[in-house]
């Protein structure tokens, strides 16, 4: 579970950072409070699974995941975007398995809560996504 919830983090992290790299990339106002919605909920996200990997008595990672590496190489906007899409997707399927197999209350309702949160970004950059790309 712990090594789970860390790679959990370390993909909320890299998120967070490719992120804020595209609101610095917008000058679309209705773009840049999007992502920094979305931004503000990775960044919450963090907090939340360091929060359990201590009460649960683990040292959080400090690392990035490799979705920022992959992100880097998106040569553009819509594409960045797409990956942003598809990264909450998995986040999601992670969820999924980490709440079928913990038993223990908080963190059961900590994921479902960052689980909902992820299905409403992905519904939300996906609007997006199509209206930008035509």
């Amino acid at each position: 579970m712990v090594e789970l919830l860390n790679t959990l983090l370390e993909g909320e992290r890299a998120g967070a950072r490719a992120l804020r790299e595209l609101v610095h990339d917008s000058s679309d106002r209705r773009v840049v409070e999007l992502l920094v919605a979305i931004g503000r909920d990775e960044a919450d996200s963090c907090a939340m699974l360091i929060r359990q990997l201590k009460r649960l008595g683990a040292a959080p990672s400090q690392a990035v995941g490799r979705f920022y590496d992959r992100f880097k190489k998106c040569e553009s906007f819509v594409d960045k975007m797409a990956l942003l899409d598809r990264g909450q997707g998995q986040v999601v399927r992670m969820l999924d398995r980490l709440l079928a197999g913990t038993d223990d209350p908080a963190l059961h309702n900590d994921l479902a809560r960052m689980r909902d949160v992820h299905v409403r970004n992905i519904v939300r950059a996906a609007e997006f996504t199509r209206r930008i790309a035509g």
